[in-house]
């Protein structure tokens, strides 16, 4: 039996007055493994971003995010939907 589910991840930086940002490295994505498929993800970030994904050496997914102006509040949404496995199994 299979278990689909919905998730989102909201993160949220407040400044008292607008900052110039760096580049953040964004990892959100479960891989995928025996009992877990990754079905569908979305990244929403505000102010408006370069996004740039890549992969690491331990195949986790990486969104380089780098926001493209000035602002008091940095606002990143990771969603994402998964199906597992659910396995008795627990080698």
């Amino acid at each position: 039996m299979t278990v689909k589910y919905d998730i989102v991840h909201t993160t949220v930086y407040k400044y008292c007055k607008p900052v110039h940002f760096g580049e953040h490295r964004v990892m959100f994505r479960p891989r995928d493994s025996h009992d877990l498929r990754v079905l569908a993800t979305d990244l929403h970030v505000s102010p408006e971003a370069t996004v740039r994904m890549i992969q690491d050496p331990h195949s986790n997914s990486v969104a380089l995010v780098q926001p493209t102006e000035p602002a008091t509040e940095l606002l990143i949404v990771c969603t994402f939907t998964i199906e597992h496995a659910q396995s008795h199994n627990l080698e």
